[in-house]
């Protein structure tokens, strides 16, 4: 037994832990994030509310069948919406709002992630 923990408190805790799919789900979004020219998307439509994309092609500099394919899971799990714009298919965030919390994170002065330092 934990000595800082009542039995209730202990009890709580596992209702709220022991079968949360909360923890589940944000494990598929981080590794749906893990692939970097997925993350760098999800970051260029933080920023810009909709990209179609043959403009992802040209800002990331990459073919357009890599683009459709890094899109694919992100559009399967509701990251992304779309709509067609006469021939080009357009994306934006579901939620941007949610990714602009997960993709700001500061720099220090050498470029370097703050948070990744953090846990060095």
């Amino acid at each position: 037994m934990i000595p800082n923990l009542t039995d209730d408190r202990l009890a709580k805790l596992r209702d709220q832990y022991a079968d949360n799919p909360r923890p589940i789900e944000l494990a598929e979004l981080f590794d749906l994030l893990s692939n970097p020219l997925r993350l760098k998307i999800v970051m260029l439509l933080t920023k810009q509310d909709e990209l179609c994309v043959s403009e992802l092609t040209e800002i990331l500099q990459t073919k357009q069948a890599t683009i459709s394919h890094a899109l694919r899971p992100l559009r399967d799990a509701d990251v992304l919406t779309t709509h067609k714009l006469g021939q080009q298919v357009c994306y934006r965030l579901v939620k941007p709002k949610l990714f602009r919390g997960l993709t700001d994170v500061p720099l220090d002065k050498r470029g370097s992630s703050l948070a990744l330092r953090f846990w060095q």
